[in-house]
């Protein structure tokens, strides 16, 4: 089979290429999230979740071509798993090889698919930083198979709280929470740039995780030096329909508190 035109972009989204001021050049792979290609590639999506995906955000909330894309990626990792594997390892050497030890790689951008999985990959390049983000809690005894594979759980209206919060104690993890600052009078979510973040959540301090997608690097950057910690998101604008659904679900949380 001829090879997909390829399965992993380097810095290739307004948030993944911020890494670059502090010296992180990430791959990242996207696919169609959730059920959208027949194969749920999102385990534990909330209602919430699903409703506001970043899946219809930046570029993708318009052009097409970027949907059939990730619709084509899924359906290659699904049916043609073999060549997949094997076309990942060659753009993960090539991606080494110009950015050397700068390199970071993210192998779910919107999905949630077990790292073990990638077993054999992980593996091979043990040199390289492989991270990632869950709602799926029992991931965490990845962490002990893999040192080169750091975690950031993912709050949802759907998980239990405190379970998530013990896991986040126990493992040492941030929690990765979309805080929406709205607007009073037009009820709309602010721009980024303008959106606020609030300095604590549910006694948990918060860290501004926008600046850049590097959450392995949290802790060198300002959030705390150990024990869980929120890594806050500014909610996107988007249409006012996915924001009210996404308020509504209570998956946004309100930044203001009320």
């Amino acid at each position: 089979m001829k090879e997909f035109s390829y399965i992993l972009g380097v810095n290739s989204s307004s948030k993944i290429v911020k890494g670059t001021k502090i010296d992180v050049n990430t791959g990242i792979i996207y696919l169609s999230p959730h059920s959208s290609s027949g194969k749920n590639v999102c385990p534990r999506a909330s209602a919430g979740c699903i409703a506001t995906c970043l899946h219809h955000g930046g570029r993708a909330a318009f052009d097409t071509k970027i949907h059939r894309a990730r619709l084509a990626r899924t359906n290659y990792f699904y049916t043609h798993r073999q060549e997949f594997m094997s076309q990942l390892r060659k753009e993960i050497a090539a991606a080494y090889k110009k950015h050397g030890d700068t390199l970071a790689i993210r192998l779910n951008g919107t999905s949630d698919l077990s790292l073990a999985l990638f077993a054999d990959i992980l593996e091979e390049f043990s040199h390289i930083q492989f991270y990632d983000y869950t709602k799926v809690l029992n991931r965490v005894h990845l962490l002990e198979r893999f040192p080169n594979y750091h975690l950031t759980l993912s709050y949802s209206e759907e998980l239990d709280w405190q379970e998530l919060v013990s896991t986040a104690e126990k493992y040492n993890l941030g929690i990765a929470v979309p805080f929406a600052d709205v607007h009073p009078s037009t009820g709309r979510v602010r721009p980024s740039k303008t959106a606020r973040l609030p300095l604590e959540w549910r006694g948990l301090p918060v860290f501004d995780a926008d600046e850049t997608d590097a959450r392995f690097l949290d802790r060198e950057l300002g959030a705390p030096k150990k024990g869980a910690y929120i890594a806050g998101l500014r909610v996107k604008r988007t249409t006012r329909e996915r924001e009210s659904l996404g308020l509504t679900t209570k998956f946004f949380v309100d930044a203001t508190g009320h």
